[in-house]
């Protein structure tokens, strides 16, 4: 769908020239002028009122060259809001099934990894045991080679610390591979591509306020609008509020 739109709106330098010849005015006449009398009250009060005026001034002129443009721009947003407004219940459908599928692989993943990282933890305690079982036969081949009193017992003893040490050995090395065992990892699918384009899924950490009486304060906001509407209301005293008066000139340009 393509549309080609044109605005035909009148330049702003039209009144351009004009309006700095005013301001210079306006300049020259304000350089220097402290209000501390009547007369200069009125002065300030006059310059304030051109000002108003040219400002006034200016801004329908820019109007007439933004508002066709706003109006347009307008248009063209609802027109694409109307044209994709019936996609956005399927594409939200499409990104939670999505989402839940995903967040189930890595649900399986994590426990996987867990029941891994058991197992080794069992295989590693087991492999433990055998070794100090060995240890500890080969600690009494030991003293028994130490007690024969004959070489058929000692070659016998030491043969048997042989093999304590080679089961000592084998339970070193079973502990070994119990600890390199595999661990299971959240897998990332990685992006999906078709012909149409490439999704891709992404697991992001969110909140949800379920006790705003417990939030800690830096992570709370002053509500300085119900503060304002408060105060103009009539309301003189808020904790933690310093309430005043401060004067405000008010300008109304003439038409």
């Amino acid at each position: 769908m393509t549309a080609e739109v044109e605005v035909l709106v009148p330049s702003l330098s039209e009144i351009a020239p004009a309006v700095a010849a005013e301001v210079g005015g306006i300049l020259a006449f304000a350089d220097g002028l402290i209000v501390t009398t009547d007369s200069e009250a009125a002065e300030a009060s006059e310059l304030l009122a051109k000002i108003a005026t040219i400002t006034k001034r200016t801004k329908d002129a820019r109007l007439q060259i933004t508002r066709p443009l706003d109006q347009a721009k307008k248009a063209a947003m609802e027109q694409e809001k109307t044209t994709l407004a019936p996609l956005l219940p399927v594409e939200a459908l499409l990104r939670k099934g999505i989402g839940e599928y995903e967040a189930e692989k890595q649900r399986k993943a994590r426990e996987e990894a867990e029941r891994v990282e058991r197992e080794r933890r069992e295989a590693e305690e087991a492999a433990r045991k055998v070794a100090e079982e060995a240890a500890r036969k080969a600690r009494e081949a030991e003293e028994k080679a130490a007690e024969a009193a004959d070489k058929e017992t000692a070659v016998a003893a030491e043969q048997a610390a042989q093999e304590a040490a080679e089961a000592a050995e084998r339970a070193e090395m079973e502990r070994f591979v119990a600890e390199k065992a595999e661990v299971a990892k959240v897998v990332d699918p990685g992006p999906v591509k078709t012909a149409s384009g490439t999704t891709s899924v992404v697991m992001v950490w969110k909140n949800e306020v379920v006790d705003e009486t417990v939030i800690p304060r830096e992570y709370l906001q002053v509500n300085q609008a119900a503060i304002t509407k408060a105060v103009r209301a009539g309301v003189r005293d808020i904790p933690g509020v310093r309430i005043f008066e401060e004067a405000q000139t008010r300008v109304r340009a003439s038409r």
